[in-house]
């Protein structure tokens, strides 16, 4: 079977995180956080935000999800994730848009998004039409926060409303970058051609909706052909999968490898690392919100078969060693790993450990 077409749908999700590495710092002010990967921000525990922040809003850089994961396991008041809703690094480098998927994803989660704008930079060195060290601003994110405290609707409520917002916001963030390049003397990435596309795809709801969902099975499709740097895909076919979920998301992603053992549909996420044993903890977070997804999964079908699913996070290396030879720290991910895997029902794989079948019976 050459094309792994897979239709799945998220009615309700509960997944108990337990991946947790590191304790948030907590600030007071946003101005004192804005800097950090995620955060606690605000008084006691009934009171606070658990808040994460991108670098980009584009999904494959800078580990969002990472991001995005290490809030989801805090007791807290609400999440919060802030978002800047284009960056452009100049001619020179990349100009990322928000995409529809992304914020349903959030909400999914049970995340309240706030969209940021860059609002300054600095001219790099090495390239004259790139800009870098770009700076959030500050007072247009403290005000949503406070909008936010004094919202009593849910988090659907919240981040469909972005998706009104999101035309006007754009083009502000557009004309703030125009500022910042004649500034700086930088040619940004065109203005016009900005606009156009927002004036195109964006004015509308439905056709921000459309458009991003088009440039997300466009991606989907490049990425069932193509092994990444961080996948090592031994067996089984890497298809894609469609999820609808309870509020009118959908999400077009792919899946390293599909098993199929009878009437089971084996759906694995694979994370590679080249020189470790396990690969970096931020990668490993950031497939774990694969799991969330993957786990949560029903009415799944592939052509005109239905099947049940499971959930299938596999960890290789080009470092093969003994269970025996791990160290401290490798042993204390796998622990943590192998409560988060029984505590969510999918199953952990490492063909590089000789007897990892040992390290997941530890806790047991």
């Amino acid at each position: 079977m050459d094309n792994l077409d897979i239709q799945g749908a998220i009615e309700k999700i509960g997944y108990n995180p337990k991946f947790t590495p590191r304790k948030l710092s907590a600030f007071d002010r946003i101005s004192d956080a804005i800097n950090q990967s995620a955060f606690l921000l605000g008084g006691d525990n009934e009171d606070q935000y658990a808040i994460s922040r991108w670098i980009s809003p584009k999904r494959t850089r800078s580990y969002p999800y990472s991001r995005v994961y290490d809030t989801l396991c805090v007791p807290c008041q609400r999440r919060v994730t802030i978002i800047p809703i284009i960056k452009d690094e100049g001619q020179q480098g990349d100009r990322d848009f928000l995409q529809y998927d992304t914020i349903s994803l959030m909400t999914l989660l049970d995340v309240y998004v706030i969209l940021g704008h860059y609002c300054d930079a600095k001219r790099s060195k090495n390239y004259r039409n790139k800009i870098t060290s770009q700076k959030l601003d500050i007072s247009s994110i403290a005000s949503k926060l406070t909008e936010l405290r004094n919202f009593s609707g849910s988090v659907i409520d919240w981040n469909q409303k972005l998706i009104g917002d999101y035309f006007d916001l754009a083009i502000n963030a557009l004309e703030v970058y125009r500022n910042i390049g004649k500034r700086l003397g930088v040619e940004m990435t065109s203005f016009e051609t900005g606009v156009r596309k927002l004036h195109n795809t964006s004015n509308h709801p439905d056709g921000f909706r459309k458009s991003s969902r088009e440039l997300a099975e466009s991606a989907q499709e490049r990425e069932k052909h193509t092994v990444q740097p961080a996948e090592n895909t031994l067996v089984g076919k890497k298809g894609r999968i469609t999820i609808d979920n309870y509020h009118g998301g959908k999400y077009f992603l792919t899946v390293d490898e599909v098993e199929i053992v009878e009437s089971v549909l084996n759906l694995i996420e694979a994370k590679h690392s080249k020189n470790k044993a396990l690969p970096k903890v931020n990668n490993i977070k950031d497939a774990l919100i694969k799991m969330y997804l993957f786990s949560n999964l029903s009415k799944v079908r592939m052509g005109d078969r239905a099947y049940n699913s499971h959930a299938v996070l596999k960890l290789t290396s080009n470092v093969a060693k003994s269970h025996k030879e791990l160290n401290s720290s490798e042993l204390s991910v796998c622990d943590t790993l192998f409560e988060e895997s029984m505590s969510n029902n999918f199953e952990i794989r490492m063909p590089h450990i000789e007897n990892s079948d040992f390290i997941f019976g530890r806790l047991g």
